[in-house]
């Protein structure tokens, strides 16, 4: 009975990622965008808080 409880939940697991079949094409256009857009808003996070600290350093020196 045990044998069977566990043999159906096993049988409609999804296949992991690893023994699915690589992938040898680019990626479609849209992983395309996401990446190049998930990249830009790194870099604008980036240069934001750079910024911040770098007002904060001035702002500190000037008024204190």
């Amino acid at each position: 009975m045990f044998y069977i409880q566990v043999a159906h939940a096993r049988w409609s697991k999804p296949v992991s990622p690893d023994k699915r079949k690589p992938r040898n094409s680019q990626p479609s256009e849209t992983e395309a965008r996401t990446d190049k857009s998930s990249k830009f808003a790194q870099n604008q996070t980036k240069e934001y808080i750079r910024n911040a600290q770098r007002a904060y350093y001035y702002e500190r020196r000037m008024f204190s």
